[in-house]
């Protein structure tokens, strides 16, 4: 009994988290920006060292998910995530494009984001996620 319970202790549950309030959304919000970031500059310096730069894209799912959840998307905009993902979506240093998965994920998962009138400027602040987003369009097959 006592090793059932240590391995039920190692588990993750796997429920979303809830958040009761705003702030709450907000300050996972900007953690998860904050981390989008890291996962960012990691991935650099492991291109630099020859590395595979992976860290963007183990966290794909995670930012899919809190992006699609309800409430989110407002608070994320607020967040600038917008800012984050064009720096996921931006060449390597080398001029080569990202891991096509995550190119074609975060492309797909602007879908979600609201179009209303702060949409052009919340693009202006992001630092050219629309110029990305049309140099993909030029440059990538998929």
């Amino acid at each position: 009994r006592a090793a059932d319970k240590a391995i039920a202790k190692t588990g993750k549950d796997k429920r979303k988290k809830k958040y009761q309030s705003l702030d709450e959304m907000r300050q996972a919000s900007e953690d998860l920006v904050g981390r989008m970031w890291k996962a960012r500059d990691e991935d650099l310096k492991a291109f630099k060292r020859d590395q595979p730069a992976l860290q963007k894209l183990k966290m794909l799912p995670e930012v899919e998910d809190f992006c699609k959840r309800v409430g989110f998307p407002e608070v994320l905009l607020q967040c600038k995530i917008l800012g984050a993902l064009r720096l996921w979506l931006d060449p390597m240093p080398d001029s080569s494009l990202p891991n096509q998965s995550v190119r074609t994920r975060i492309l797909k998962l602007l879908e979600v984001f609201p179009i209303d009138e702060e949409w052009k400027e919340l693009l202006r602040e992001s630092g050219g996620l629309g110029k990305i987003i049309n140099f993909l369009s030029i440059k990538d097959p998929y």
